[in-house]
């Protein structure tokens, strides 16, 4: 063990750097899901776990720079530091391909939440049942390339390479690019047809977009796949351990923005509502949600759980939230719009719960 090189300690910087900026979305994703919404489903599953798994990726690369991951082979003196600088590092690198397919998953389940149509959930699986495939395919290529497997790390003992990792492994980089590009252009698409604010579309259209800057980091992260067959492996592969991860971070940042709408709302009214009074400040929500716009889009638009917790009943048995209705002396007041000074029959009653429910259709 010789200590971590110069440029495997920028590496290791920028890939803690990734690292930190992305925990800060998943503990808002976090918060939001679990706190203000109350609601956690698939797509967080996915999205946590492709979290760590990033993690995980850079705790071996750390262990791999202490034995090598960074330098010339000829400038490790023992034979046994470069065969687990080596082994570390694919290691590494074989769970951050699987840390990328669950962040493409879980966007996919959290643009299922925006559709009804058959044709759109194609639209939105088909391309990641091809990167998934593809993605198998090359990882088997790459960890079945050499005779015995363990010459893929060690050379010292007797085996070959009979085939070449490089060709399937661009591809499935390549699968990579195009499924963040689908994914940044498709969900304006969807927005467009979808009865919600124009802010919110705006916000989850943009931030859906930073697929593009993932797309631009796997472009860069194929082209540097070309040396996975180096014999300088250690070396040669520092570009590649970093675009990958900041695919990775680009992606999660992408889908961690929209998921937390709802907490960035909720802080707002908090902050601009101190001071002044709200029908809602003495209510159990307490300005989390507004009705027929945060709550709707956080609990239904984006998914989760099909049931609220603390023994709440399901969505589909109540249609719309009753609790947004408040009933005093014949009074009617909604949460968020200002008090109606009149009494109301009950069949405006009514009225208006049917509006409160059509906001969430």
């Amino acid at each position: 063990m010789e200590g971590v090189a110069g440029n495997a300690s920028t590496a290791l910087v920028t890939l803690w750097a990734l690292a930190g900026v992305t925990l800060v979305f998943v503990l808002l994703r976090l918060y939001t899901r679990i706190r203000v919404l109350k609601m956690y489903g698939t797509d967080d599953h996915c999205y946590n776990a492709a979290f760590m798994l990033f993690l995980i990726y850079n705790i071996l690369l750390q262990l791999s720079a202490e034995y090598g991951f960074g330098r010339d082979i000829s400038d490790i003196d023992s034979l046994d530091d470069v065969n687990r600088a080596i082994l570390y590092e694919i290691i590494g690198q074989t769970l951050l391909i699987i840390g990328n397919f669950f962040a493409k998953v879980s966007i996919g389940f959290f643009l299922t939440r925006l559709v009804t149509k058959r044709r759109h959930k194609v639209a939105i699986w088909t391309p990641v049942i091809i990167f998934s495939c593809l993605l198998v395919v090359s990882t088997l290529v790459f960890w079945l390339s050499c005779q015995p497997i363990a010459y893929l790390w060690n050379r010292r003992i007797d085996g070959h390479c009979s085939i070449d990792p490089v060709p399937v492994a661009v591809l499935a980089g390549a699968s990579s690019v195009f499924v963040d590009l689908w994914y940044s252009g498709f969900p304006w698409y969807l927005l467009y047809s979808i009865n919600m604010a124009l802010r919110e579309k705006i916000v989850i259209g943009s931030s859906m977009s930073l697929g593009v800057v993932a797309a631009a980091c796997g472009t860069k992260r194929a082209v540097e796949l070309g040396k996975i067959g180096s014999p300088n492996y250690p070396k040669d592969t520092v570009s590649l351990v970093v675009w990958h991860a900041a695919e990775l971070s680009a992606t999660m940042i992408g889908i961690g923005v929209p998921i937390c709408l709802p907490f960035y709302r909720s802080t707002i009214a908090r902050v601009f509502s101190r001071g002044s009074h709200s029908c809602c400040s003495s209510e159990r929500h307490k300005c989390k949600e507004s009705d027929g716009e945060m709550g709707v889009f956080g609990n239904f638009t984006i998914g989760g759980t099909p049931y609220a917790s603390h023994g709440q009943s399901s969505p589909t048995d109540d249609k719309f939230d009753r609790s947004a209705l408040n009933l005093r002396g014949n009074r009617a007041t909604t949460c968020g719009y200002h008090s109606v000074d009149r009494s109301i029959s009950d069949s405006e009653i009514a009225e208006l719960g049917r509006d409160l429910e059509a906001q969430q259709y």
